[in-house]
């Protein structure tokens, strides 16, 4: 299944990002227009202790539009039962071929989507 998940990611033009982490938003007349993004090496040093190791290596990502996900437990509260982004168990269901949600258009991941880890 993970291939077939990856290849309807890929038909759909998403990128897995793995290892990165935001550096800076970059803003156009008052918008977002792209992020600048960094590559994290290690997230815990010698003895275990969370200490994120960043390389020097930068990309910068044309974007309209960013979501912040920080932590490891999503915060769902702003969603109510009308929304069309649904929650069960404390997480957000996505189709289990794309991770869309009920919101076309709207993608969750990581430790907030339904899914078994996929990677």
């Amino acid at each position: 299944m993970r291939n077939e998940v990856k290849s309807s990611w890929e038909a759909e033009g998403i990128q897995i990002l793995s290892c990165r982490g935001p550096d800076k938003i970059i803003s156009e007349d008052g918008k977002v227009a792209g992020l600048d993004i960094v590559e994290c090496t290690a997230v815990s040093d010698e003895q275990g202790d969370f200490c994120p190791q960043i390389s020097d290596k930068k990309e910068c990502m044309m974007v309209d539009q960013i979501i912040l996900a920080v932590g490891q437990v999503a915060d769902l509260s702003f969603l109510d039962e009308n929304s069309p982004v649904k929650v069960n168990r404390g997480l957000v269901v996505v189709d289990e071929d794309i991770p869309e949600t009920g919101m076309p258009g709207v993608y969750a991941g990581g430790a907030a989507d339904d899914l078994d880890d996929l990677f």
